[in-house]
């Protein structure tokens, strides 16, 4: 099931990067996109936490 799965995802990407785009160029920005909101969110929580 896993295997199935990465094989939507890669195939997911490789249609939205285009035609001339780089999917992996996409796969690495999402990447990054989804870590910058986990370390937001983090603060967020630690923000609270100090009061």
């Amino acid at each position: 099931m896993v295997t199935v799965l990465a094989g939507q995802v890669a195939s997911l990407l490789a249609a939205n990067a285009g035609p001339d785009g780089d999917p992996e160029a996409l796969f690495d920005t999402m990447i990054r996109a989804q870590i910058d909101m986990v370390r937001r969110m983090n603060a967020i929580e630690t923000e609270r936490a100090d009061g």
